[in-house]
């Protein structure tokens, strides 16, 4: 239990809008659930993102919340001009908190909003720095080559901020979260013992909540997460009309929501490649009501372009989904049984793979025990947990 520290301060700047959930803000948001029960947790959250904490996390006396102003000019055009005013106002926040050496700082993201304002202000206050890094993109060859489709020169500059950025945090910083433990690569030997692997987690006692009973199926296959490029699912609908021309009755449910335009995107290509008929557009779903749809599928897909974790992918195999996911090198380890890899670039061979699952008459509900080993790994109440006893154990920095 954490004894060193009098208090655990969220800086939530980056927080998904409200209506969705990026991996960052529900590992942000399930820390706080859990931690609460062991030391006091302060989250400080820009006034437009508040329901995105609100709606997901009951509050209780052990955690308090502070508003600060939400940045409304293009942050893209003026990335400094969004660090320097949220700097102001978590100047005069800490100064009111006196934030100090015994507290810890988490901030749930490597945005230069976030990075840079707590860089300036660690000399001054000296409290534990908890930064995150939960994705690095890869490098731009490697866009290049692996056909990510990304426009070039955006990438490359995402690529420079990225770096930048991190060597403010790797100067500063005192601990340090990732999802992977694949990406401990990125951090010098002298940091390695402060490198936390958190990978997310399930609500399990959600699934466990809805679970009683049959379920109908519904659907074929189900995808879930925030409708983006790097999510896959563009290329994901090519390889879904390959299926549907060997199985014209598969359907597809989408979960998720994303840009206006990219979500356009995606619906007028699914209806230029005549599947529109075989694809159902959910939008923003989450909770329980996420789980009930997982169970009314029977298979789950995880087609991400590039990725080191997929807390989706662990949702659905925790609610006893069998899961297709592209073969990514950063997820060989942490998701074994239960899933079919292919190369999703080969999409006549996945499409092939899909079907074949889809036609099969064997069972296609994980079994019990495989779904029970996955439910004790992934429990938002043990990853927490192991994050507590990592802090503890870095007590002294």
């Amino acid at each position: 239990m954490i004894t060193d520290k009098k208090r655990f301060i969220l800086i939530a700047t980056s927080f998904s809008d409200p209506g969705t959930m990026g991996g960052n803000t529900k590992i942000a948001i399930e820390t706080v659930r859990h931690l609460s029960a062991h030391i006091p947790v302060v989250v400080i959250v820009p006034d437009k993102r508040l329901p995105t904490l609100t709606d997901n996390i009951v509050l209780n006396d052990q955690i308090t919340v502070y508003t600060t102003k939400f940045y409304t000019r293009n942050p893209r055009l003026h990335p400094f001009g969004e660090a320097f005013f949220y700097l102001r106002q978590l100047k005069k926040l800490f100064a009111e908190l006196n934030v100090s050496a015994s507290d810890y700082v988490f901030t749930s993201s490597d945005f230069l909003y976030d990075a840079l304002p707590l860089f300036l202000l660690k000399k001054a206050h000296r409290f534990t720095w908890i930064t995150s890094n939960f994705l690095f993109v890869p490098a731009p060859l490697e866009n290049l080559l692996k056909r990510y489709t990304f426009p070039f020169f955006l990438y490359v500059l995402a690529y420079i901020y990225q770096r930048a950025i991190f060597r403010l945090i790797k100067w500063r910083g005192d601990l340090f979260v990732i999802t992977n433990d694949c990406d401990r690569a990125y951090y010098p030997q002298r940091l390695q013992s402060r490198v936390f692997a958190f990978y997310g987690g399930v609500n399990v006692e959600q699934i466990e909540a809805i679970e009683k009973g049959s379920a109908t199926i519904r659907y074929d296959m189900m995808f879930c997460s925030r409708l983006h490029q790097q999510k896959g699912l563009d290329q994901f609908l090519d390889i879904w009309k390959r299926v549907v021309q060997k199985c014209p009755r598969a359907r597809l449910a989408v979960i998720g929501s994303g840009a206006p335009y990219y979500e356009r995107y995606l619906h007028r290509k699914a209806e230029r490649l005549g599947i529109a008929g075989n694809v159902e557009w959910m939008g923003y779903v989450n909770n329980e009501e996420k789980f009930r749809l997982y169970r009314a599928s029977r298979f789950f897909v995880h087609p991400t372009v590039y990725d080191n974790n997929g807390m989706v992918a662990a949702e659905a195999l925790c609610t006893g989904l069998r899961t297709v996911m592209n073969d990514l090198p950063s997820l060989r380890d942490v998701y074994v049984d239960g899933c079919a890899k292919s190369d999703f670039s080969d999409k006549a061979a996945t499409a092939n793979i899909i079907a074949e699952m889809l036609s099969s008459p064997d069972p296609y509900r994980l079994p019990k025990d495989v779904v029970q080993k996955y439910r004790q790994r992934w429990d938002w109440r043990n990853r927490v947990q192991s994050f507590e006893q990592f802090l503890v154990d870095a007590g002294a920095c």
